[in-house]
């Protein structure tokens, strides 16, 4: 029981950190190309977007990573 909290535990903590960090690089990026954009709402959308389909291909690759050493709650 600890070792499943454990890894669910660290998996919410590298979720949050990826994220985080994803999210500035986009910012980042967003700001070097804001020139080019004249609506905010469609940076924030773009921001958006871009955003989940980083963490979610992050998401992916670190499961892949971990390959069979997923624990599941029986």
């Amino acid at each position: 029981m600890v070792k499943i909290n454990e890894i669910l535990l660290n998996d919410l903590i590298l979720k949050q950190i990826s994220y985080r960090l994803i999210v500035n690089e986009i910012t980042l990026s967003v700001r070097h190309y804001q020139k080019g954009f004249k609506d905010q709402m469609m940076i924030f959308k773009l921001k958006e977007e871009w955003a989940f389909d980083r963490y979610n291909r992050l998401r992916f690759s670190f499961k892949r990573l971990k390959g069979q050493r997923r624990y599941t709650k029986v």
